[in-house]
């Protein structure tokens, strides 16, 4: 038996959701996949850049650069969850 005597209100709350891209995820979809690997070469050939955002993002080993070991370390990922 409940004793609490209060009456019930409504309330609203409002939450902010900041986005917190996955590492490695370069186009953004929540998931590392081949898009991902295929954006890092487009970029090492030079057909695209990277924004600054992308490069962190990018940079899965945490060596300040990016560069083929951290394409190999999201295909290495991917074909674990594969597997």
């Amino acid at each position: 038996m409940n004793s609490w005597a209060g009456t019930a209100e409504e309330s609203v709350y409002t939450f902010k959701v900041k986005y917190v891209p996955l590492l490695g995820d370069l186009n953004t979809n929540g998931k590392l996949d081949i898009g991902d690997v295929t954006i890092l070469q487009r970029s090492f050939a030079e057909f695209e850049e990277l924004s600054d955002e992308q490069k962190a993002i990018a940079d899965i080993n945490g060596d300040k650069k990016v560069d083929i070991m951290d394409a190999t370390a999201i295909q290495r990922i991917i074909a674990e969850f594969e597997a």
